[in-house]
Parts: C-alpha cells; sequence; structure tokens
C-alpha cells in the first residue's frame, strides 16, 4: 500500500486521541514492540479509567482496568469480534491479529468498519499495516507507533529527559 497515508503517533495518550476522533471503528495499528503498548495501555486505563480490553487466545477478552475481569466465551477471535459488534458500551478493544484467522474474521472486520453510529467501540488491529486486504485496509485508519521507549519523558540529574 505505497500510495495510502500513514500517520505516526508517539505516545499512548495521542495515539487514544486519534482513534477516539477518528470515524473509523477499525483501526490497524503497526508498532515494533506490543507488550510495552500493552503495558502503557493498562497503566493509562488504570490512571484514566478508560474501558480497555485486551484479546488473548488464551484467555479471551481481559479489561486492562480491572485486573482478572474477562468476558466469558469470547477465547476465539471471531466470538471476541462478535461481542464487540453486539456490546453496548463504549469501549477500545486490542487485538493482535493473528495472520492464519484473518480468512475467518474479515466479515466481522467489515461490519465492525460500517459501524458508525451507537455506542462508540473501537478495534485497535496490532498488525502490520499490509496485513488486511486492500478492500478493508483502504478504509481503516492506519496509525503507526513511534518506539514507545524514546518517546518517554524521564527525570535524570533533576532534568526531563528523552
Amino acid at each position: 500500500m505505497p500510495d495510502v497515508q500513514v500517520d505516526v503517533v508517539a505516545t499512548t495518550a495521542e495515539l487514544l486521541a486519534r482513534v477516539l476522533a477518528g470515524e473509523q471503528a477499525l483501526t490497524l495499528l503497526d508498532t515494533g514492540d506490543a507488550p510495552t503498548l500493552v503495558d502503557e495501555f493498562r497503566r493509562h486505563a488504570l490512571l484514566a479509567g478508560q474501558s480497555l480490553y485486551l484479546w488473548d487466545a488464551d484467555e479471551g477478552l481481559c479489561s486492562l482496568r480491572e485486573a482478572g475481569v474477562r468476558v466469558p466465551a469470547t477465547r476465539r477471535l471471531a466470538d471476541a469480534l462478535r461481542y464487540v459488534l453486539q456490546s453496548m458500551h463504549f469501549g477500545i478493544y486490542l487485538v493482535p491479529l493473528p495472520l492464519q484467522d484473518l480468512p475467518t474474521v474479515l466479515p466481522l472486520l467489515h461490519q465492525i468498519l460500517r459501524q458508525r453510529e451507537g455506542h462508540a467501540r473501537r478495534v485497535l488491529l496490532l498488525a502490520p499495516l499490509d496485513a488486511l486486504p486492500p478492500g478493508l485496509a483502504e478504509h481503516a485508519l492506519r496509525l503507526r507507533m513511534a518506539a514507545i521507549g524514546q518517546s518517554r519523558l524521564r527525570l535524570r540529574g533533576g532534568r526531563w529527559v528523552r
């Protein structure tokens, strides 16, 4: 997808602001360090109180704000995406995209992308930008995460440094 614009975000706060401000319910996020990003989202969920969820093949959808809270019957990716479609509550759902499951969930991703009204639900697919077929990818918000460790401010010797 060489002709498609991809924006680069530096912080998780900036990422969430872009996702929430956009009209698309589906965001394709290219990040080099997904575990660090999930930790940043967990920290943000605890501090801001936002409803952030992470899908994992072993546990299904899990709340990042409240440790131990899991959504039942969402261990399969298709079931988790159906839950997102049927949910009446606001939520941001982080989904590391297993490429082997992609063909089975493409219709559900199309449905999520078409949803524009009702409660705001956002799905962030953690995958390379070329993971989705062009017909779906051109309508999704595409973001690339800058190196997380380089963008955080740290206090060193009484001064804030990057």
